[in-house]
């Protein structure tokens, strides 16, 4: 159990949101509050923990050198307006802009992409499918007592100015940390491809997602 240098530093946050939506059939946006602890506080060790007991797999490693303990918080804006729509009886195809802006001490970022969706209802359901690994869908965005299905694609670039997973201070580390320090990769992007299938009462969606890398080698 030893920090190993390049290695992307083991961090874990556990927060809460608040969001205020607007949807339309043409336009969808999310504000929105998040705010949460780093560190031993967010108890992902203790889930790693767990869930590796489950599984019979080795105890984990590495947390001793984890992100310090750090009250970290950020402000939201996404917005998705409808560029274009098809207006097909049984299945439509439409073309999103999305826009999204985020500050805070947890990750500051501005990026800009475009979703390809084709379906059915479209409008009940614009801002749903994200163009994101961590959070690809968002049941919140449909419309009440709707049913659809739809596939869809897209592509987002970003230029991140702070991520504490990266950049946080690491006390745990003997000595200097900066051995084993890595540096946050300004320039981003991500793509995903999914499909996603709900009525009034649950749904599916299925989503594969690929990105950039988030850092450079030391």
């Amino acid at each position: 159990d030893y920090p190993l240098a390049n290695d992307r530093p083991y961090a874990g946050y556990l927060h809460t949101e608040i969001n205020y939506l607007s949807l339309t059939a043409d336009q969808a946006v999310r504000y929105n509050f998040t705010i949460g602890a780093t560190g031993e506080s967010s108890l992902s060790e203790k889930a790693q923990e767990i869930v590796h007991g489950i599984t019979g797999s080795t105890d984990p490693q590495g947390w001793d050198y984890q992100i310090d303990d750090e009250i970290a918080f950020s402000v939201g804006y996404r917005a998705f307006n409808k560029l274009m729509r098809s207006e097909g009886q049984k299945t439509q195809w439409e073309i999103t802009n999305v826009n999204d802006i985020n500050a805070g001490n947890f990750r500051s970022d501005v990026s800009q992409g475009v979703m390809f969706r084709w379906g059915t209802n479209l409008a009940n359901s614009i801002g749903a499918a994200n163009i994101s690994v961590e959070s690809p869908f968002s049941a919140s965005m449909l419309a009440k007592n709707t049913s659809s299905w739809f596939v869809f694609t897209g592509f987002e670039g970003r230029y991140r100015f702070n991520d504490i997973t990266i950049e946080g201070d690491r006390s745990g580390i003997p000595g200097s940390s900066e051995p084993y320090d890595v540096t946050l990769e300004n320039w981003q992007a991500s793509a995903v491809a999914g499909a996603t299938w709900y009525n009034q009462n649950y749904g599916a969606s299925l989503t594969f997602t690929v990105k950039t890398p988030d850092y450079e080698e030391s």
